[in-house]
C-alpha cells in the first residue's frame, strides 16, 4: 500500500494497544468521496463494542493522535458520525508528485518474497488457442507483472497435456486427413486447421503412429508458443504431462495416498477416498481405470506435487468454465498431501463472446468452428486485445466488441488511456520549442481543485496494485487507468499547461504533467499494454 497508508495503519494499530490495549487491525480505505479526504478509518466502530463506549469519542481520540503523530502529512482530521475521515497536505502531496516520477513508482513489499506458481493458458495441445484462452493470457500475465512490482516472486507456468486419449484422438484425426484412415473417429478434431498440418507430415514421409504424435503435438505446441508470444506473454517454465508420466512424482503420490488409506480397489480399478476428506467432493474419484490407463486426475495430482517440490509456497491455476465441477476433486486430492487453500487457489476464467458487426460469433473446436487468438490479433492491435480482456472481472462473462476495440475516438477505452500519454508527450515537446522546461518546478504553485483531485488519484495508485495481487484479480488497474485519464483530459481542457507568460507555472505544471503520464506509463506496462508518445 502507499507509504502513507501504511504509516497511518501502523501508528493506529500501535495506539489502539497503547491506549486501549486492543490488538487491533485497522481498517483504512480511500474515501467514497474528495468531500471526506483522502482516507477514512473505520476503527472507532470496532472498537466501541469492545470498549463499550460511544463510536464518537473514539474517533475523536483516534483522531487527536493522528493529527500530532503526522503534522507534515495531514492537513486535518474530521470525524463524521464515527468515521475518521484523513485530509493530506499541500506537501506531502507535492512530495507525491515527485515520487510519481520514478519508473519505480508503486512498487512495495506486499509479498514478501512469497514464491508463487501462476499457472494459466495450458491449452490442450490439439489446435489453435482461443479467445478464452487470451482472456486467461492476458490475466495471468498481467497478474505476474504486477505482483512482481508488489514484492511476490511470481512465476508464469505453461502445463502440456501430450498424453493420453485426446491426443490419441488428435493424432487419429490427423491421419483422416493426411488419408491414412477412411473416416474422422467419433472423438476426434474436424477443425481445417488440421491440414495444413497433415500436409507437413506428408511432406516429412511420416506415417508411424508414435511419430505422427509427437510431431502435431510438438507443431501445434510451437504454433501456441509463437501466437503467445505475438500477444506478448512468454512462460518462465512449460512442463509436460509426458515428464510428469515419466517422473518420480506419481509414485510419491501413490505412496502419499496409501499411507494414510486414501486409495483402494474396486472392480479393477484404483480410486482416491475423497469422501473421507469431508463435504469437499462429492465421491472417490478414479486414479487408475480398470485397463490400467491412469486418469487425468492422477497425472495432474503428482503434477501439483511437482509444483511444490519446486518451492512455490503459493500455487494458483486459471482454469476455463469447462474445468469449474474439476476443482472439488483437485481440492481434495491436495488436502489429502496436506496441501490446504491457503497454498492452492483455482480461478475460472469465464467465455468470452467475440461481437463483430453487431453479431455474436459461435465457435467450437470440435466442430471445427473457431473464433482463434491469432485471428483476433488479425482483428484488433495487441494493446487493445489485453486492455479488452481486463476491462472485466475474469469471474463475469466478457462481451468482446471488436469494432469498438478498433475504433480511433474516446469511445475506445484503451485509446483514450493511451492518448492522455500521447497527448502529454505532444505537450512536453511544444512547450521545448517555446524555450519552456520542468527544471526548477515550484509545486507549490499546484493549487487548483483539478491538480488535487489527479494528485489524490496517484496516491492510490499502490493501493490498487497492492490490491489487485491480495485478490488475484487484475482488473482494477483499467478502471483506474482510465479514471487518471479522464481527470488529466478533464484539467488539460481547463487549464493551460505551457505557458511563455508564466515560466514558473508552466514548469511546476509540466512536472505535474510528467508525473501522470509516469503512472499512465507504469500501469500501462504491467498489463502489456504500450504506452505511445504519439497517436
Amino acid at each position: 500500500m502507499s507509504k502513507i497508508k501504511t504509516k497511518l495503519k501502523n501508528f493506529i494499530q500501535e495506539f489502539v494497544k497503547e491506549k486501549y490495549g486492543i490488538d487491533h487491525e485497522p481498517i483504512i480505505s480511500p474515501a467514497r468521496d474528495e468531500k471526506f479526504g483522502e482516507y477514512s478509518v473505520t476503527s472507532a466502530f470496532s472498537l466501541a463494542k469492545e470498549l463499550r463506549r460511544n463510536p464518537a469519542e473514539i474517533a475523536s481520540e483516534i483522531a487527536q493522535a493522528v493529527s500530532s503523530k503526522f503534522p507534515f502529512e495531514v492537513e486535518k482530521v474530521d470525524i463524521v458520525k464515527g468515521f475518521v475521515n484523513i485530509y493530506l497536505s499541500k506537501p506531502f502531496f507535492q512530495n507525491l508528485v515527485k515520487e510519481a516520477l520514478s519508473e519505480n513508482f508503486g512498487r512495495c513489499n506486499a509479498g514478501n518474497g512469497l514464491k508463487v506458481n501462476l499457472e494459466f493458458v495450458s491449452a490442450n495441445p490439439t489446435g489453435p488457442l482461443n479467445v478464452v484462452n487470451a482472456r486467461a493470457a492476458a490475466v495471468g500475465d498481467s497478474l505476474r507483472q504486477i505482483m512482481r512490482h508488489c514484492g511476490y516472486d511470481a512465476w508464469s507456468e505453461y502445463y502440456v497435456n501430450d498424453a493420453g486419449g485426446q491426443i490419441r484422438a488428435l493424432r487419429e484425426s490427423v491421419k483422416w486427413r493426411m488419408g491414412l484412415r477412411p473416416d474422422l473417429p467419433e472423438d476426434g478434431y474436424a477443425g481445417d486447421y488440421l491440414i495444413q498440418y497433415a500436409e507437413r507430415l506428408r511432406d516429412m514421409g511420416i506415417t508411424e503412429d508414435h511419430e505422427i504424435e509427437r510431431h502435431i503435438v510438438d507443431m501445434i505446441l510451437n504454433d501456441q508458443m509463437k501466437t503467445l508470444e505475438r500477444f506478448r506473454v512468454k512462460f518462465d517454465v512449460i512442463t509436460r504431462e509426458s515428464f510428469i508420466r515419466k517422473s518420480k512424482y506419481p509414485k510419491i503420490l501413490e505412496e502419499k495416498l496409501k499411507a494414510k488409506n486414501l486409495i483402494y480397489e474396486r472392480d479393477g480399478a484404483i480410486y482416491f477416498r475423497a469422501t473421507s476428506l469431508g463435504d469437499i467432493d462429492e465421491k472417490d474419484r478414479v486414479l487408475v481405470r480398470s485397463n490400467g490407463e491412469p486418469t487425468y486426475f492422477y497425472f495432474d495430482l503428482a503434477y501439483h506435487i511437482y509444483k511444490f517440490d519446486r518451492g512455490f509456497q503459493k500455487v494458483v491455476d486459471f482454469w476455463g468454465p469447462d474445468h469449474h465441477g474439476y476443482v472439488p476433486r483437485m481440492k481434495a486430492g491436495l488436502k489429502a498431501l496436506d496441501l490446504d487453500d491457503e497454498r492452492f487457489d483455482v480461478k475460472i476464467i469465464q467465455q468470452v463472446n467475440i461481437i463483430k458487426d453487431g453479431k455474436r460469433i459461435r465457435m467450437s473446436k470440435r466442430r471445427g468452428e473457431l473464433f482463434t487468438l491469432s485471428e483476433l490479433l488479425d482483428e484488433v492491435n495487441v494493446d487493445a486485445a489485453r486492455f479488452f480482456f481486463l476491462l472485466r472481472s475474469y469471474s463475469s462473462h466478457l462481451d468482446f466488441d471488436i469494432d469498438l476495440a478498433r475504433e480511433i475516438s474516446v469511445k475506445n477505452p484503451v485509446y483514450y488511456v493511451q492518448y492522455a500519454h500521447a497527448r502529454i508527450s505532444s505537450i512536453m515537446k511544444k512547450a521545448q520549442e517555446k524555450g519552456l522546461t520542468a527544471d526548477g518546478a515550484d509545486l507549490e504553485l499546484l493549487v487548483t481543485p483539478e491538480e488535487r483531485s489527479i494528485m489524490r488519484e496517484m496516491l492510490f495508485f499502490p493501493d490498487v496494485l497492492e490490491d489487485i495481487s491480495l485478490k488475484l484479480e487484475p482488473h482494477p488497474i483499467t478502471y483506474y487507468l482510465t479514471g487518471l485519464a479522464e481527470k488529466f483530459h478533464n484539467y488539460y481542457q481547463k487549464h493551460t499547461v505551457a505557458d511563455p507568460s508564466n515560466p514558473e507555472l508552466s514548469a511546476a505544471r509540466l512536472t505535474f504533467v510528467q508525473a501522470i503520464a509516469n503512472v499512465i506509463k507504469i500501469g500501462l506496462g504491467l498489463i502489456g499494454v504500450s504506452a505511445p508518445e504519439e497517436m
